[in-house]
């Protein structure tokens, strides 16, 4: 009897959200997993690269591009891809056309882990002691967020502002229902926290300004940890088939601000600098908290590789400034050091002889390097990141 079931096996057996596509589905090609569906035969290893770029990320075929239309820096977008999943799954798939691939080839080959040159080789072994720490830290976002307007990825103005944009102030509203929750209305808040995600995924983001697709990815961010860490069986479910999504909006975000930082007529004004810096963070962060889930259930990491290639400003200094008089002072004193990949930042710091101390956002960044890095190859530490 011919089998209704669209997924492959491995998506199917680990009730993950597939991505039908032959000879290889995002995911399994991701993983470097044997895909294969109920209806056809399995299919050899060897044959499975067939529409994989180097870097393992699924690619269109030249039937999807035949109907496509240009989307600035060379990204084709689908015709056909009018929903909003479509749109941002086309984008995904398309970032060989992008400025990201020339970097991502070469990294996503060398990089495994945080913090590994690429000569060392993968470590199997994982202290669950930083892991541990971080999971409590992203646990602690959704608190924060609600109680002080603060998270590592939201700039401190906006604790100031007359009001949050709308997709924050939907999850604000969310989030204090979950704050306050009891056992007896627990249901009904997670309900509503579904209901919020729903509508946040249903947004057109090729519609979106930066700054609209900036506040929508925080909002889906901060329900998507409360659905991924503490919500049910149900809940967790949806928060791993919303994944993909999530981690689309996180690499079209940061291909949208690349860009916008690279255009020569836009002066560097403070509130510029706010929206570029937070959406690099939130970028950076959104694949983090998935890559730290990802660690404790599988043992790895397969967000790295474009984690690695994002950049943040390593110093404190302009992010906590209070005014813009501070910030001009903090950025006049900046080096060109100052702004650097992940990559760069966790493998400079590992090198050094001395390392110097993080700042609160580098340190987030370090804690899993811990987890993966042989101790005996770290340098002498005079800090502590797990404090």
């Amino acid at each position: 009897m011919t089998s209704r079931q669209k997924s492959c096996v491995p998506c199917a057996k680990s009730k993950r959200r597939c991505q039908p596509q032959t000879p290889k589905c995002p995911r399994c090609a991701r993983q470097g997993l044997s895909c294969y569906y109920k209806n056809a035969p399995v299919r050899d290893i060897s044959q499975t690269h067939a529409r994989r770029g180097e870097d393992g990320i699924s690619q269109l075929s030249s039937d999807d591009i035949s109907h496509s239309v240009d989307f600035g820096s060379g990204i084709l977008i689908s015709n056909e891809a009018t929903s909003p999943g479509a749109w941002s799954r086309a984008i995904a798939g398309r970032l060989d056309a992008s400025p990201l691939r020339e970097t991502c080839q070469r990294l996503c080959r060398e990089i495994r882990v945080p913090g590994f040159h690429p000569a060392c080789p993968v470590q199997k072994a994982i202290d669950k002691r930083p892991l541990d720490k971080l999971t409590r830290n992203i646990m602690s976002w959704p608190g924060k967020f609600v109680q002080k307007l603060e998270a590592p990825f939201i700039h401190p103005s906006l604790q100031h502002a007359p009001s949050l944009p709308p997709p924050l102030e939907g999850a604000f509203s969310a989030c204090a229902t979950y704050v306050s929750r009891t056992e007896d209305t627990k249901d009904i808040v997670m309900n509503i926290i579904e209901r919020k995600v729903t509508q946040l995924i249903s947004l057109d983001l090729s519609s979106l300004s930066i700054e609209a697709h900036l506040a929508s990815l925080q909002a889906f961010l901060i329900l998507h940890i409360i659905q991924l860490w503490d919500g049910d069986v149900r809940q967790r479910a949806q928060a791993e088939l919303h994944s993909y999504t999530l981690e689309s909006w996180a690499l079209v975000l940061h291909m949208r601000v690349t860009e916008d930082s690279q255009k020569e007529d836009a002066a560097l004004t403070w509130d510029r600098w706010i929206m570029l810096e937070s959406a690099r963070r939130t970028a950076l962060m959104t694949l983090l908290a998935q890559g730290i889930f990802e660690m404790h259930k599988y043992g790895v990491c397969s967000y790295v590789p474009n984690m690695a290639v994002m950049p943040f400003t390593t110093l404190d200094g302009p992010w906590n400034a209070h005014t813009q008089n501070d910030w001009t002072k903090e950025v006049e004193c900046l080096e060109e050091a100052a702004m650097a990949n992940y990559y760069e930042y966790a493998n400079t710091w590992k090198t050094s002889a001395v390392p110097s101390a993080p700042s609160a956002f580098g340190k987030l960044l370090l804690i899993p390097c811990l987890a993966c890095t042989p101790r005996h190859t770290l340098p002498p530490l005079g800090i502590d990141l797990l404090e």
